[in-house]
C-alpha cells in the first residue's frame, strides 16, 4: 500500500510535497497525560504567539492559501484543519480532546503551524492518493460525485473520498477511532517550507515512540518521488 500525489496535482502546484509519517501498533484506547499536557502546551504557545494578530493574514500560511487558490478552492468558504485551529484559539476557545492519537496530531499541528492529516491504515481499500474528483467517487454519506467540482482536489482511497478540498476536512471514510492501530499522518507543504514539515515529521515521529512505545517510519513525497510504501 503506497501514499501518493497524482502527477496531475504537480501540474498546477510543481513545489508540493508531503512528510509521511506511520505509525504501527498504537493504543488509542489508553488516557496519555503526557500528550495532553503537550497539547495543552501548544495551545497555551499558540494563544501567546497569535494575540493581536488576523489569523488568515499569518505568513506561515501564505504558500498554502496560493496553492488553495491554484486549487480552485475559495479561501472565504473554506480554512486548511491548523487556520480553523488557530483561529478557534482566537476567539479564547480551547482545542477539546478526541483521543490520545488526535490530541497529539494537534499538538504536533498547532506547534509547528502546519497541516496533518490523520489516517486508519487497516481501512484503506487501495493506495491513497491525492487527486482530482473522479465521476465514480464516493462522498460522506454514500453521495456520488455529482454536483462537485470535477477540479476538486482530494485525499482518496479507491473511489472512497476521505479527505475533502485537499486539507480543508476529512470524511468518515478518513477518520480513526479507539481501535486504530496502524496509521498514516501526511504533513502538507512546500518546498519553500520544507525544513519546517521535515521538523514537525520528525518531531511527530519521536513523539509517537516515546508516548505510545509503537514503531514508527518516516519519508517524503515530492514531484521527484511521487510515492512512498505506507504498509504491506
Amino acid at each position: 500500500m503506497f501514499m501518493k500525489i497524482n502527477p496531475s496535482i504537480f501540474e498546477k502546484q510543481s513545489d508540493y510535497l508531503i512528510g509521511v509519517v506511520v505509525a504501527e501498533g498504537v493504543d488509542n484506547t489508553k488516557e496519555n497525560k503526557a500528550i495532553t499536557e503537550f497539547l495543552n502546551e501548544a495551545v497555551a504557545r499558540q494563544k501567546q504567539l497569535i494575540s493581536g494578530l488576523v489569523i488568515k493574514e499569518i505568513k506561515e500560511f501564505e504558500p498554502y492559501h496560493n496553492a488553495m487558490r491554484n486549487f480552485g478552492i475559495s479561501l472565504s468558504r473554506f480554512q486548511m484543519s491548523v487556520e480553523a485551529l488557530l483561529k478557534r484559539l482566537s476567539k479564547g476557545d480551547d482545542v477539546p480532546s478526541i483521543s490520545p492519537v488526535v490530541d497529539l496530531s494537534n499538538a504536533v499541528c498547532l506547534y509547528h503551524r502546519i497541516p496533518i492529516g490523520t489516517h486508519d491504515i487497516d481501512s484503506l481499500i487501495d493506495d491513497i492518493e491525492i487527486r482530482h474528483v473522479k465521476d465514480d467517487d464516493i462522498f460522506e454519506g454514500g453521495e456520488d460525485s455529482s454536483g462537485f467540482d470535477k477540479e476538486e482536489v482530494v485525499y482518496a482511497s479507491g473511489n472512497t473520498i476521505r479527505t475533502r478540498r485537499w486539507i480543508w476536512r476529512q470524511m468518515p471514510a478518513g477518520r480513526i477511532n479507539p481501535a486504530s492501530k496502524n496509521l498514516v499522518f501526511p504533513l502538507d507543504g512546500f518546498t519553500a517550507n520544507k525544513e519546517t514539515i521535515l521538523a514537525a515529521r520528525d518531531d511527530f515521529s519521536s513523539r509517537l515512540k516515546q508516548y505510545f512505545n509503537c514503531e514508527t517510519k518516516v519519508g517524503l513525497i515530492d514531484k521527484d518521488s511521487p510515492s512512498f510504501r505506507i504498509s504491506g
